[in-house]
């Protein structure tokens, strides 16, 4: 996970394909805790689009890790999350 995040840009979403019962957000949170970062978490499904574009603009206000889990369940969403990945390229970090 160190050297994913030493890889990453604030503008760049980090995307971890998982496999059966593999579950790296402990990593993540353990990682956040050495960088000094806050990390929020929404699973989404099933009407949590409108909770993970409020938790994306909220992080970005207080500049706190967003983790986006079940990704594959609301397939729905990938364009919008695209759409508010690329507002991020005319921020400055």
């Amino acid at each position: 996970m160190r050297k994913t995040y030493e890889d990453s840009r604030y503008d760049q979403p980090i995307i971890i394909v998982l496999s059966a019962g593999a579950d790296p957000m402990s990593e993540m949170v353990k990682l956040a805790d050495e960088e000094g970062q806050r990390v929020s978490a929404v699973s989404l499904g099933q009407g949590q689009a409108e909770v993970a574009k409020a938790k994306i603009r909220e992080s970005q206000e207080i500049h706190q890790w967003v983790v986006l889990q079940n990704c594959h369940l609301s397939p729905s969403f990938m364009p919008t999350l695209d759409g508010l990945i690329e507002k991020l390229v005319d921020l400055e970090p």
